[in-house]
């Protein structure tokens, strides 16, 4: 079996807590291109190119090539985690988590539409998903898994 080699790049991570709604569609309105997936305790949205009826959800991610960015709801406010191969602007207030991070971006595997694990068919606006890594570079733990694009 032929080993696939991946290019690993500098990867950035923060978060930001406390935020309002209408900062976090500002945030999403820096980018001109974002793919979401928006989670609520009975349904996803899927996989969607354009902003999903519903939104905001209580937990979503919104992705592209360079960066994920999730929110959770908490109270009235949202937080947010930044995985991203380039800084989030600087008009926004996020924190860097320190360390000394790394990414590396592999192949995905999206379920088929025949997956008895899930209830429904997830919806993919998107087929070409892959994964990107952020570990650590000294110990080479993966902390966490983004959705990127191709």
């Amino acid at each position: 079996m032929t080993e696939t080699k991946t290019e690993t790049k500098t990867a950035v991570v923060c978060t930001g807590s406390g935020w309002s709604l209408a900062q976090l569609k500002d945030l999403l309105d820096t980018r001109s291109k974002w793919y979401y997936f928006l989670r609520w305790v009975d349904r996803v949205s899927g996989i969607q190119s354009e902003l999903p009826e519903g939104f905001p959800s209580p937990e979503g991610q919104a992705f592209n090539a360079e960066v994920e960015v999730r929110w959770k709801k908490r109270g009235n406010v949202y937080d947010l985690l930044w995985l991203g191969t380039e800084t989030p602007p600087d008009e926004f207030d996020f924190k860097v988590i320190e360390g000394d991070w790394e990414s590396e971006v592999r192949n995905a595997q999206l379920y088929p539409k025949d997956e008895t694990r899930l209830p429904k068919e997830v919806k993919t606006a998107n087929q070409n998903i892959q994964q990107r890594y952020f570990r650590d570079k000294h110990t080479s733990t993966i902390h966490f898994i983004a959705l990127t694009e191709k």
